[in-house]
């Protein structure tokens, strides 16, 4: 069976240990969150069966509820857990790998707009124009984030790398029932108008945020749990490391 495991830090990434048995070789397979009517397949959570283990960490894992993970291999389900992901923090706004979290306070109605991707034609004679169009795109949406130092300084950071984001509505902090904002997306921030507030109590920064929702640029990618850099810290000889005994599988979760 799967297991879904909390790493430290805040948030807390999830850390997914799919067993080789439950990974038949030749059989497609696909890893599914969901949590209030929303789904989505992590990072690297999907593939062809080798009988290997698969780990993974979560860093998109909706925040602030109950999420359940479902393996499905060759369209059978055949396992599912449950994790609750909290941050005390507001949402958030983090990179790819979650290394870098930015949590603020989301304002405003989550506009949105989709894309209608369409050319017309104006052909002289005709009242009608043909049209030469495709199905539509998600497009894109805007909100207010509000940050307060050292979190204005890290979103300044974090939007001056230029790269997809990701973008974690704080379920546990919403107060709207059935909420509809997706808990978990992928987005590539457009503008990014800011001011300070008129707080006289702490630097507060309001962020007029726009976003284009984007596909994952490596969707197969697969972020380890830790590094060799991680070991090396830890101070363990060669020795140590061998005493523990531990299999390539159990290594591989640590």
């Amino acid at each position: 069976m799967i297991q879904a495991n909390l790493l430290a830090g805040m948030p807390q990434r999830v850390q997914i240990v799919i067993p080789g048995a439950d990974l038949p070789a030749g059989a497609a397979w696909s890893l599914v969150w969901e949590v209030n009517g929303f789904a989505g397949i992590p990072r690297g959570g999907s593939g062809v069966g080798t009988g290997e283990q698969v780990v993974l960490v979560d860093a998109g894992c909706p925040v602030g509820a109950p999420v359940t993970y479902t393996l499905r291999v060759s369209g059978v389900t055949t396992s599912s857990v449950m994790v609750t992901r909290a941050f005390g923090g507001g949402s958030i706004l983090a990179d790819l790998s979650a290394e870098t979290i930015v949590g603020f306070g989301w304002y405003g109605d989550d506009p949105r707009e989709g894309a209608r991707r369409v050319h017309i034609s104006d052909v002289p004679g005709s009242r009608r124009p043909p049209l030469r169009y495709a199905a539509p795109g998600d497009g894109g949406g805007s909100l207010t984030a509000v940050t307060t130092r050292p979190a204005t300084d890290s979103l300044r950071a974090l939007l001056a790398s230029g790269e997809p984001l990701l973008l974690l509505h704080n379920l546990a902090d919403c107060q709207i029932p059935g909420c509809d904002v997706p808990p978990s997306e992928m987005v590539y921030v457009t503008s990014d108008g800011n001011a300070r507030t008129g707080s006289v109590d702490v630097a507060e920064r309001a962020w007029a945020l726009s976003y284009l929702l984007v596909a994952d640029p490596e969707p197969g990618w697969r972020e380890a749990t830790s590094t060799w850099d991680d070991l090396d810290a830890a101070d363990l000889t060669w020795d140590q490391v061998d005493a523990k005994a531990l299999t390539w599988d159990a290594f591989d979760r640590t």
